[in-house]
C-alpha cells in the first residue's frame, strides 16, 4: 500500500539579468540555427513545434547556447543557492519556437528540474501550464525575460498560440548537485537540538 503526504510542488520564476540588451542578438542566432520541425498527433504525444533543435541538446557549443550561457549562468547560480545548493549542471538545453498554431501538449523532463526562458514572449502569446499532481491547472505568471524552473516530473505544456507572433523559449534540463555544506550543518545541529 501506497501512504500519499501532501507536498506542494514547488516552481520559481525569475528574471535574467540584462535580457533586453542581448535578447536581439540571442534571436538572430536561434533563427539562425539547424533545427527541426515537430509534428505528432497519437493518443499520447499532441505536438505542433514550428522550430527545435532537441536532437543537438547535448551540444553546448552552439552559437545561441554560448551566447545565452553568461546569463543563464549567472540565473542558475542565483536560483540554486537560494534552495541550499553550491553546484548544478544543464544536461540538455534546446530552444523551440511557436508560429500561429503551435503547441506542445502535456509532457515531462529528465533530470532534477526543468527550466523555461522565455526569450520573447508577445503578450498575445500563450504561458506555461503545470498540472500538479492533485489535478489543479497552474498557469504560470511569466513575461519575456523571465526563467520558470520546475520539478521535472511535473505534467506541463505549452497551449496552442494562437496569435500571429512567434514566441521563442529556451528550455533545459538540469540537476543540483551538491547542497551547501552550512546548510546541512544547520539542520543537523536543529535535529540534535530537537532530539535532547
Amino acid at each position: 500500500m501506497i501512504k500519499e503526504f501532501d507536498y506542494n510542488s514547488p516552481y520559481f520564476v525569475g528574471k535574467v539579468k540584462n535580457h533586453n540588451k542581448y535578447k536581439q542578438d540571442l534571436i538572430a542566432k536561434i533563427n539562425k540555427a539547424s533545427c527541426d520541425s515537430l509534428i505528432q498527433n497519437d493518443d499520447y504525444y499532441k505536438d505542433n513545434i514550428n522550430r527545435v533543435d532537441w536532437n543537438d541538446c547535448h551540444n553546448m557549443e552552439r552559437d545561441w547556447v554560448v551566447e545565452s550561457k553568461p546569463y543563464l549562468s549567472d540565473y542558475l547560480s542565483e536560483w540554486a543557492t537560494s534552495i541550499h545548493f553550491d553546484e548544478w549542471t544543464i544536461n540538455q538545453i534546446w530552444f523551440q519556437q511557436y508560429y500561429n498554431n503551435g503547441s506542445h501538449g502535456w509532457h515531462t523532463h529528465g533530470s532534477n528540474f526543468t527550466g523555461v526562458y522565455y526569450v520573447d514572449l508577445p503578450k498575445e502569446t500563450p504561458k506555461t501550464q503545470l498540472a500538479l499532481h492533485n489535478g489543479k491547472i497552474v498557469n504560470v505568471d511569466v513575461e519575456e525575460g523571465d526563467v520558470l524552473i520546475f520539478p521535472s516530473y511535473v505534467i506541463h505544456k505549452a497551449p496552442r498560440n494562437k496569435s500571429n507572433k512567434t514566441k521563442t523559449i529556451i528550455s533545459f534540463n538540469l540537476d543540483v548537485i551538491k547542497p551547501n555544506v552550512d546548510y546541512l550543518n544547520n539542520i543537523l545541529e536543529k535535529n540534535i537540538a530537537e532530539a535532547e
